[in-house]
């Protein structure tokens, strides 16, 4: 058990150290996975799909964060994902939920410049089993692929795919996926 903990806490090491040299990186990139020269902020003012969370991120004062010089990776929900919450996804956009609101911002937030190339190279690496990182939260998230695809699940079970093209800026990068990385059912 011991040994397992290791190898995964070094996997998860290894990713985060790639994650922070990632912007020095001297591959080569196609023309639709540039960096912008746009912050986060502006970068995801811009996006199309993800207005609910830009609207968020907007109106509760967190894009000054996102105009900084520090890189985050922004796992932004797909506008849909709140419509499949039903009641409760509109409930989330209402004014007075804001806190709720922030606290699964910030479940959906990690420290450090992450593109789904790092991920899949982070999954190759531990033998194409999950990888986990930590969000801005301190949760755990799981990382895993199936058919091309990357699966994010939360620590509490819920789940999304990466859902669309990367967007990368200056000081971070935003995937959209397609659903909302907490569990909102109702407690019994």
């Amino acid at each position: 058990m011991l040994a397992k903990s290791k190898k995964l806490w070094s996997v998860t090491l290894a990713t985060l150290l790639l994650c922070a040299c990632h912007k020095d990186s001297k591959t080569a990139e196609s023309s639709s996975d540039r960096v912008s020269q746009n912050t986060l902020a502006a970068s995801l003012a811009e996006a199309p799909g993800i207005t609910i969370i830009a609207t968020e991120i907007e109106d509760n004062g967190l894009a000054p964060i996102f105009d900084g010089t520090a890189p985050y990776t922004l796992l932004a929900p797909r506008d849909p994902a709140f419509g499949k919450l039903g009641q409760a996804g509109a409930l989330l956009q209402q004014e007075e939920q804001a806190p709720a609101m922030m606290a699964i911002l910030r479940d959906h937030i990690m420290p450090g410049y992450l593109t789904v190339e790092n991920i899949k190279a982070a999954i190759a690496r531990a033998g194409e089993r999950p990888v986990k990182m930590r969000n801005m939260s301190g949760h755990e998230l799981t990382f895993s692929q199936q058919g091309g695809v990357i699966h994010i699940t939360a620590a509490d079970g819920s789940r999304a795919n990466i859902a669309g093209p990367a967007r990368k800026a200056s000081n971070g990068i935003i995937l959209p996926i397609d659903g909302i990385l907490k569990d909102l059912s109702p407690s019994d």
